[in-house]
C-alpha cells in the first residue's frame, strides 16, 4: 500500500493597491495551509521597466494567473482586498 502525503492548501491573497506586506498579518491565521503573496507591478518590492502608474484589473488578474501556474498551486483558495474601497 503506498501513502502520499498530502500537500497543504494553497492560499492566495491580492489587492489593490495593496502589496505584500498589507497581507502579513492575516497570513498568520492561515496556519494550514502554503500562503503565497505578491507584490503588484510598480508597488512594494516591485519596479516597473514601462513607467506606467496605474495596474489594470485584467493584468493584474493575469499576474496572479502566471503565479498560480508558476508554482503549480492550483487550486488554490484566493481572497483579496481593495485599500480604495476603504
Amino acid at each position: 500500500m503506498s501513502h502520499r502525503r498530502r500537500r497543504r492548501p494553497w492560499g492566495f491573497p491580492w489587492g489593490e493597491p495593496v502589496d505584500a506586506s498589507g497581507f502579513q498579518a492575516q497570513v498568520t491565521l492561515f496556519e494550514d495551509r502554503t500562503v503565497v503573496t505578491y507584490d503588484p507591478r510598480g508597488l512594494g518590492r516591485s519596479i516597473r521597466k514601462d513607467g506606467a502608474v496605474t495596474n489594470e484589473p485584467e493584468i493584474q488578474a493575469e499576474d496572479v494567473h502566471a503565479i498560480i501556474e508558476a508554482l503549480k498551486a492550483a487550486p488554490t483558495r484566493s481572497w483579496s482586498r481593495s485599500a480604495r474601497s476603504l
